[in-house]
C-alpha cells in the first residue's frame, strides 16, 4: 500500500458519490512519462447515477521538507508548484470549483498555489490547489513552470484555469469519500512522498464536488 494520503474534491454537486470495484488500465496512447508515474489501474469514481470518472493517482511525489516537518506529518505546503499529481478521465462534462464546465476527456493534475490578491481573497478554504491540464500525446511537460501550468489549464475553458482545492487529509484514507462543509465531497487516496529523509506519508484531499460560494 502506498504511504501518503490525498483527498481530491472536484466541483459539482452530487447526492453521494461512491468508488466502484471496477478498475481500468491507463490507455496505451497516453504519454509514457505519465503512464510510468501513476498507478497501473485507475479507480472508478461514480459521480452520480450514470456519470463515471477514472482517477489514476501518481505513485510518488517529490516534496521539499525539513526533518521536523516529516516527523510531524507532511502537509500540502511541502509540494512544489507544477508537481504532477495524477490523471483524471471524465466520461461526461464536469465542473470545477469555480463552476466552469470541463469537457469530457483525459486530463493531468498538477499542484499549484492560489495567487495572493484581492480577487482571490476568501474564495476558497486553502491556497493549495490542483490544476487540470489537457492530457495529449503532443507536448510533454511532467512538471510545467507556473506560467505554463496556468496557461495550459486556462486553455480548457478559454478563461480561468480549471481548479480543485487541495486540503490536508488523514493517513490511510484510501478511496474513501468524505462529506465536507457546505455539502461538498472529497475523495481520499494514498501516495508516497519522497523527502530528503526518505519516503514519508503525505495526507491530502482534493475538493471534487462543490462550488465556491464566492462564484456568482
Amino acid at each position: 500500500m502506498n504511504t501518503a494520503s490525498l483527498i481530491l474534491i472536484l466541483a459539482q454537486t452530487i447526492s453521494e458519490p461512491s468508488t466502484g470495484t471496477e478498475t481500468r488500465e491507463s490507455p496505451t496512447d497516453w504519454p509514457n512519462a505519465y503512464r510510468t508515474s501513476i498507478i497501473e489501474k485507475g479507480w472508478m469514481l461514480k459521480l452520480g447515477d450514470d456519470d463515471k470518472a477514472w482517477f489514476h493517482p501518481v505513485v510518488r511525489a517529490k516534496v521539499v521538507a525539513e526533518p521536523e516537518q516529516v516527523a510531524n506529518g507532511l502537509l500540502a505546503e511541502a509540494l512544489t508548484v507544477g508537481t504532477f499529481m495524477g490523471c483524471l478521465v471524465f466520461e461526461r462534462k464536469w465542473q470545477d470549483y469555480r463552476g466552469q464546465s470541463i469537457p469530457a476527456g483525459a486530463y493531468a493534475l498538477h499542484y499549484a498555489l492560489q495567487p495572493v490578491s484581492d480577487d482571490h481573497a476568501e474564495t476558497a478554504p486553502t491556497r493549495n490547489f490542483c490544476l487540470l491540464v489537457p492530457l495529449s500525446s503532443g507536448e510533454i511537460d511532467i512538471k510545467p513552470s507556473p506560467e505554463n501550468l496556468f496557461r495550459k489549464s486556462a486553455s480548457i475553458t478559454g478563461k480561468h484555469p480549471v481548479v480543485f482545492p487541495l486540503l490536508n487529509g488523514k493517513p490511510n484514507a484510501e478511496k474513501k469519500w468524505h462529506k465536507e462543509e457546505g455539502g461538498h465531497w472529497s475523495l481520499g487516496f494514498q501516495l508516497t512522498a519522497d523527502t530528503q529523509s526518505g519516503p514519508a506519508p503525505l495526507a491530502l484531499r482534493i475538493l471534487m464536488s462543490g462550488k465556491s460560494a464566492a462564484v456568482r
